[in-house]
């Protein structure tokens, strides 16, 4: 700053007076002129000229070495009474917001006018004066700005240099019921400093919005917007600053350019423009009349890959015109995420993630893959589709996940949009939201083939119980009926044949008639009633292996999970690397422990009992011989490509699909209601429909007939044994008949 001589305050002098209508011939006025030789806080000069009375006065700021950022209190109140009485007081620049503080310390109304006076280097001559608009422009621009957004609470980050004037709107924001924070950052401050004092400009007070505005020169500027792009990586994705930042910053039309250039993806940023005066009322504009000032307020939008400063308002006579709301002055709140890139992890797990072609050229499909898309054009991003690298879903490993719930973990990925299932154990890794579909566990199996005991068909009609029973009653029958033969044997005749017998009871179970000569009562009751039963169990027979032939019989060779434990005949696997190795691997039920038990001894000689490829435990249940637990939905599609596959009657853990995030993700509010949005108008529903499989040739609704139990034939057994009460009793009667008959003929 050059040492004014005579000659330039005369000319600043008159500049004064004509741009203030004033004549210099008829009004003396009293100016203050402070000017500093070296630095602030020295003695104040005073010089005269022959058109003004320079009022002098030996004044000294407290000492020479107080912090000009805190100056409260000047030696003598002389001072304040001469200021007041002053027309206006011309200071240089760096002393202005100084002068503009203690003005409102004071209480007083006197005009301040700031300047910079250019000198010839090699003259010491003034050569030209500079005005520059008081701070307090800021505020009259800010206050109505602040009306149209709506902002309760405001941040204020400022350099050393705009110290006085971020105290100024501090306390007119207050005045409003604007709660306002003032930071100061020093010159010299680190990247990790600016950084730790943006946590903690939003960590006072959580509760309220992040609205910023920056005081400070261009490189301070630059400094600030490039950690403010650093700050949510550096918050390791817990905060969204791109999005829910609003940060308003005042520049001269020439160095509006840098913001475009360092902005970055900071969605929310409005440029004030610093004002013009208008023509006619060009000094009080310099004395800080609002009614002198005009101006454009422009926002960072984005343009493709580029970001370039557009026209969102105007000022004019201190009213704000054009843009009445935040969405107009910051027109990027409304468009979501503006394009931002996100990386999406999935995996492949039909029909929910399917990949088409191969791994250059590869597209993915499937129910998953059409909500992330419906919910990329919802929320306006972009995204990079990628698989873990493991192959895995998630397990857990000393509190260390693999697969996609690793990747969340880390933080490697934006978000998850896979069939992933919720869990407590997951959720202290990881955020879900709300679940965009519900299923539950299960076992999927093939039946046996029943081929392999065709050749028993013939004794399938009856069970073997009912086998053993009728080869009894033909034993039985055949003994019964030679022994009343025996009772009635004629002389003539000669003795009875035992298998002649045999061979006629035989011919009455096939109801291929017999010729048995009935001697007596007993035999008669029993050979008829003995026919009768044979009837009943030949037309029994006869219809159960006619349904045996025509209809397929199904055997099940378990339903239930402890069905599936004791069992020998089938093994089992679940898919690794997800979910059910901790569902299994933690539960506390028998049966669940003797299945995970049997898998690790297992995976010792059959790693493929945990594969991480569904595809794989598919091809082995429909071979045979082993049960797949996994999600219900996926075995009943199974089921509707393969007829002999089927389902345990056994459910088991509810499972809840969600869209994962990393953990405190800000994200999670806004993404779980968009899913709630899309279950509510019906999209889940269509996509279900749309790549669940359209139906079945397998009829699961056949009749099954199984094999005819000993209480089905009871009644006909009845039969039988009332035959042979009723021949015994007469056999008995007949008995002692002759007896009597033989008796009387010895008596004669």
């Amino acid at each position: 700053m050059c040492v004014m001589s005579a000659k330039c305050l005369v000319y600043l002098a008159l500049t004064i007076i004509l741009q203030g209508n004033r004549s210099e011939t008829t009004e003396l006025l009293n100016v203050v002129l402070l000017e500093g030789q070296n630095e602030p806080g020295t003695n104040v000069q005073c010089l005269e000229s022959a058109l003004f009375t320079w009022t002098c006065q030996a004044w000294k700021i407290v000492s020479t070495e107080i912090d000009v950022r805190h100056p409260f209190s000047l030696v003598s109140t002389q001072v304040s009474s001469m200021m007041e009485r002053a027309y206006a007081i011309l200071t240089p620049s760096f002393m202005c917001s100084f002068l503009h503080y203690q003005m409102r310390h004071f209480s007083l109304t006197t005009d301040v006018v700031c300047f910079d006076v250019d000198t010839n280097r090699t003259t010491g001559e003034a050569c030209d004066i500079t005005f520059h608009l008081p701070e307090t422009y800021i505020y009259t621009v800010l206050k109505p700005l602040l009306i149209k957004l709506n902002w309760d609470s405001l941040i204020i980050l400022s350099d050393e240099e705009h110290e006085m004037a971020s105290k100024i709107i501090l306390d007119e924001s207050w005045a409003v019921g604007v709660k306002t924070l003032v930071f100061i950052i020093p010159s010299n401050a680190t990247d990790e400093e600016i950084l730790h004092l943006l946590l903690k400009s939003t960590s006072i007070d959580p509760t309220a919005a992040w609205n910023f505005l920056i005081l400070c020169n261009t490189l301070c500027l630059q400094r600030i917007l490039k950690q403010v792009n650093r700050f949510d990586n550096w918050m390791q994705k817990t905060t969204d600053f791109r999005s829910s930042s609003y940060w308003l910053m005042l520049l001269p039309k020439e160095d509006m350019f840098m913001v475009e250039a360092v902005g970055g993806w900071v969605d929310n940023i409005a440029v004030i423009s610093a004002p013009t005066p208008i023509a006619g009322c060009l000094f009080e504009a310099y004395k800080g009349s609002s009614e002198c000032w005009s101006g454009e307020i422009h926002s960072l939008m984005y343009r493709g890959s580029v970001r370039n400063l557009d026209v969102v308002c105007q000022y004019n006579r201190g009213d704000i015109k054009l843009c009445s709301s935040k969405s107009q002055i910051f027109p990027n709140y409304n468009q979501g995420f503006n394009g931002r890139p996100f990386i999406v992890a999935t995996n492949m797990w039909y029909p929910f993630v399917m990949k088409q072609g191969n791994n250059q050229t590869s597209t993915y499909e499937g129910f998953c893959i059409d909500l992330l898309f419906e919910m990329a054009g919802a929320l306006n991003f972009t995204y990079k589709l990628i698989e873990p690298p493991d192959g895995e879903w998630g397990t857990n490993t000393n509190g260390q996940y693999s697969g996609l719930i690793g990747q969340l973990q880390r933080k490697d990925v934006d978000m998850v949009v896979a069939p992933i299932s919720m869990s407590h154990d997951r959720e202290k890794v990881m955020d879900s939201t709300y679940p965009f579909y519900n299923d539950v566990g299960t076992g999927v199996y093939r039946i046996p083939d029943s081929s392999v005991k065709e050749w028993l068909i013939l004794s399938l009609p009856f069970s073997w119980v009912v086998h053993v029973f009728i080869a009894c009653a033909f034993v039985f029958s055949v003994g019964l009926v030679h022994f009343l033969h025996r009772c009635q044997k004629d002389e003539v005749e000669g003795s009875i044949d035992f298998s002649a017998d045999a061979l006629r009871v035989f011919g009455i179970f096939l109801r291929q008639g017999f010729n048995i000569k009935l001697r007596s009562s007993s035999t008669a009751i029993f050979v008829g009633l003995l026919c009768l039963f044979a009837t009943i169990i030949s037309a029994v027979y006869s219809g159960n292996l006619i349904a045996f032939l025509t209809v397929a019989k199904e055997t099940k060779p378990f339903n239930t999970i402890p069905e599936v434990a004791d069992q020998t005949d089938y093994t089992w696997g679940i898919h690794g690397g997800t979910l059910w190795v901790n569902v299994f691997q933690s539960s506390t039920n028998p049966s669940f422990m003797k299945i995970w038990d049997s898998i690790l001894k297992s995976n010792l000689s059959d790693p493929g009992v945990l594969h991480i490829s569904a595809d794989y435990h598919k091809a082995r249940m429909e071979a045979g011989g082993y049960v797949f637990f996994t999600e219900s939905d996926i075995g009943s599609i199974w089921a509707t490509q393969n007829c002999d596959v089927r389902l345990l009657k056994d459910y088991f853990y509810r499972i809840q699909y969600a869209i994962g995030l990393p953990q405190n993700s800000p994200y999670g509010e806004l993404v779980s209601d968009i899913v709630l949005k899309f279950h509510e108008s019906g999209l889940m529903g269509a996509w279900k429909q749309k790549w669940w499989p359209k139906g079945s040739n397998c009829s699961f609704t056949q009749v099954v007939h199984k094999p005819i139990e000993i209480s089905q034939l009871q009644s006909a057994f009845y039969v039988l044994l009332v035959g042979i009460s009723l021949a015994f009793t007469t056999m008995c009667l007949e008995c002692m008949v002759r007896i009597i008959r033989l008796q009387r003929e010895d008596s004669k």
